[in-house]
């Protein structure tokens, strides 16, 4: 199984292309205005963070990246599921705990926790 940073570095051109898209035309507005974020990742063995920038760079860090919009604590096995598949039922169940630390970093979870399969 892979690391829960090798996790994130996989899924992060994924997620920058996405981003990058959304990042022109009527909906960069709403988009720009929650950009950049720092989502901190936390499992049983490790912790790392996916960081998204003001130009949707997207990029996996080990530990804690500073200062974060939001805190995930889940089980590797669970999250690997969610970002790979993207499908709620297929996720395995178990703990969740998100710490939002910004205002931003809770309304892009919100909007983003179904996509995630969370």
């Amino acid at each position: 199984m892979p690391s829960l940073f090798d996790l994130l570095t996989e899924v992060a051109p994924a997620l920058q292309a996405r981003v990058q898209s959304q990042l022109t035309g009527f909906t960069a507005m709403f988009v720009r205005s929650y950009l950049p974020q720092r989502w901190v990742f936390v499992t049983e063995t490790e912790t790392a963070s996916l960081v998204v920038e003001s130009s949707g760079a997207t990029s996996a860090v080990r530990g804690v990246a500073a200062p974060p919009d939001v805190t995930v604590e889940i089980g590797l096995e669970r999250l690997r599921v969610a970002l790979t598949t993207r499908q709620k039922d297929l996720v395995p169940p178990g703990p969740l705990k998100v710490t939002p630390h910004t205002s931003k970093g809770q309304t892009a979870f919100q909007f983003l926790r179904s996509r995630l399969g969370l």
